[in-house]
């Protein structure tokens, strides 16, 4: 959390070192709190088959690239997820994204 005396927490992504074996993924948690959760997410040779979410799942892509429903992701782009949409994930090589989930609060 930052606090005005000391500034805002900074992680460098591109330093995380997630080891991740083939077929396998891993993931190393940023920060989380409130609904919020961040995290570094490594895989390579992976296959998530189709699913959703209840939760707001985005996806900036640091390294690699992956398909999801045959539309391939590169590195660079920044994907959105709302709760509910259905997708995969396939990784033939290595990726690494950052990913920050938003869990919006139930209507009354």
């Amino acid at each position: 959390m930052s606090d005005s005396r000391t500034g805002p927490e900074v992680a460098d992504v591109t330093a995380v070192k997630v080891p991740v074996e083939p077929g396998g993924m891993a993931k190393q948690a940023l920060f989380k709190a409130a609904g919020i959760e961040a995290a570094v997410f490594k895989a390579k040779g992976r296959v998530s088959p189709l699913h959703a979410h209840s939760y707001t799942e985005m996806i900036y892509v640091v390294s690699g690239r992956f398909r999801d429903r045959g539309v391939e992701v590169p590195p660079g782009s920044f994907v959105v997820r709302r709760p509910g949409e259905m997708h995969e994930f396939v990784a033939e090589d290595e990726v690494t994204l950052l990913i920050v989930n938003v869990d919006q609060p139930k209507a009354a």
